[in-house]
């Protein structure tokens, strides 16, 4: 899949910052109303996308073009695409078990195009890494669904198994 975001690339970590919340009396670290706007304007990008979420093993390849030389850090940049994408529902979450890797990505310099241009390969994945990231998940929303449904065990485990296309032997 290959999607391009023709907007100046923005990090979340540099542009940050401080409130104090009242609720909790201490203060908090928030994205800048210019971040905020940087990820309101990728969604007119993103939003229109036929995609479904992705829930498996991907690379994403992300190549940033900026409009000036200044040094930036790309690991900030690929931090806030990878936000944006799980925010726009392109990818199920941004942690290792989704977002594998990012090779390939870096910063290079078009004064006149600056924007992101963004590549997710689905990642192949010896079989049994993956029957044990699925049992993992399928722990996972067992005992969220346990305490918020009150099911039964088996009914859970026989409905996440079907919804994963899993088969499994009652002993």
């Amino acid at each position: 899949m290959h999607i391009t975001i023709p907007i100046t690339p923005i990090s979340k970590k540099n542009h940050s910052q401080i409130i104090w919340n009242k609720k909790i009396n201490r203060p908090m670290i928030i994205p800048s109303k210019q971040y905020r706007q940087y990820e309101k304007d990728c969604g007119a990008f993103l939003n229109p996308l036929p995609f479904t979420c992705i829930e498996q093993p991907v690379n994403v390849k992300c190549l940033f073009y900026m409009p000036t030389r200044r040094r930036v850090d790309l690991v900030n940049l690929e931090e806030s695409i990878c936000d944006v994408l799980v925010k726009y529902g392109i990818l199920a979450d941004d942690n290792s078990n989704i977002v594998a890797s990012m090779d390939g990505s870096r910063v290079l310099y078009d004064k006149e195009n600056p924007r992101t241009e963004i590549e997710i390969d689905i990642l192949d994945m010896p079989e049994e890494s993956y029957n044990v990231e699925l049992v993992e998940n399928a722990r996972h929303d067992l005992n969220t669904k346990l305490k918020v449904s009150g099911m039964d065990e088996l009914n859970i485990l026989k409905k996440i198994a079907k919804e994963n296309n899993i088969e499994i032997e009652l002993l």
